[in-house]
């Protein structure tokens, strides 16, 4: 059933109570109100199985998310919310206060959930970790963007379960250019093994390597996909790449590799310093004396233009490149290393 926008625009959503299927796309309703997400949410037919609503560019408030996460019918098995572009949202939207994480009263039936937050600007690794705990436990497909939401760094992957049950998953982190391959290790280390198709997206993740690539093929080769995608152009530390498919993402992890993961065993080692002298210019830039890692540093610069500003370099992604070459290396205690995981 698709619902015009301009009728829900000018009143009260009025919905058969028999509706099972139900589709909204309300993008760029700029006039939308709260009012109006509220008495949806609160008037979702009974018997609704599968629930679609996109809105895009809409001034809705943190309340409007958690209406629509706690009214869901008891029967719901797919639901596909869009918040995208929609600058009032904050992490209260995930949090309902006092800690409670707002997904945690969808029903027991749902089956595929499918989460846009496409620029969110005011989201943080607070909301994030607070939806990564709330996840249904029973899902099958999950689908999660998070494309353009800047200040979400490593933590907030760390923190992202996903339920043991999924067997599709799509994560789409494109432009969150604070992440590293640390946090992507810590994100997929903790991903099921049950999982039969992949598709990742870490577009514009300028501080990313090929090392990323490489602990999602550790994680894949214990696994049995059918599919595999990453999407990693606009990574200026991995050169030739656009989208990496199966076979390519699968032959970058070391051969003894599916012998040696488990959930929730860690791919990488604990950080440690490098001798490698850093010296700090400002508060929010740094400057490595050696001269490869300053021409990587500038090329990260130039794949967002003036407004980009890396993450310090001397306590997070520098050290953590050199620790990952060397456990990806022969012969080493990592992945690829005699000591394994």
């Amino acid at each position: 059933m698709e619902e015009s926008t301009s009728t829900l625009a000018a009143s009260h959503p009025v919905i058969p109570p028999t509706v099972m299927e139900l589709n909204l796309n309300l993008r760029q309703c700029r006039d939308l109100t709260n009012e109006t997400i509220r008495d949806l949410a609160t008037n979702l037919p009974p018997v609704l199985v599968k629930f679609s609503l996109g809105l895009r560019q809409c001034p809705v408030a943190d309340g409007s998310v958690m209406a629509l996460a706690m009214s869901a019918p008891a029967g719901l098995r797919e639901l596909t919310l869009a918040f995208e572009l929609c600058p009032t949202l904050t992490d209260a939207a995930l949090a309902a206060g006092h800690g409670v994480a707002v997904f945690q009263a969808l029903p027991p039936t749902l089956e595929l959930l499918d989460l846009s937050f496409e620029g969110c600007k005011n989201f943080t690794d607070t909301g994030v970790r607070a939806l990564g705990s709330s996840l249904p436990p029973q899902l099958k497909v999950l689908k999660l963007s998070l494309r353009q939401c800047f200040r979400i760094t490593d933590a907030s992957l760390s923190g992202l379960a996903v339920p043991r049950t999924v067997t599709q998953l799509r994560v789409d982190l494109w432009g969150c250019w604070q992440l590293t391959d640390r946090g992507i290790a810590r994100m997929v280390e903790g991903w099921p093994l049950g999982v039969t198709s992949l598709d990742l997206v870490v577009s514009r993740c300028v501080e990313l390597t090929e090392l990323a690539l490489k602990v999602v093929g550790t994680w894949g080769r214990a696994c049995t996909l059918s599919h595999l995608a990453v999407g990693c152009e606009g990574c200026p530390k991995i050169p030739g790449r656009g989208w990496a498919g199966k076979e390519e993402v699968l032959a970058l992890a070391p051969p003894d590799s599916v012998s040696k993961f488990e959930v929730g065993t860690p791919l990488l080692p604990p950080p440690t310093k490098l001798a490698t002298p850093v010296r700090v210019t400002s508060a929010r830039t740094t400057k490595p004396a050696d001269p490869l890692l300053a021409k990587s540093l500038r090329s990260s610069q130039m794949a967002f233009g003036d407004g980009y500003h890396p993450p310090p370099i001397g306590k997070g992604a520098l050290e953590d490149t050199a620790l990952l070459l060397a456990a990806f290396a022969p012969g080493a205690g990592g992945p690829g290393g005699a000591a394994g995981l």
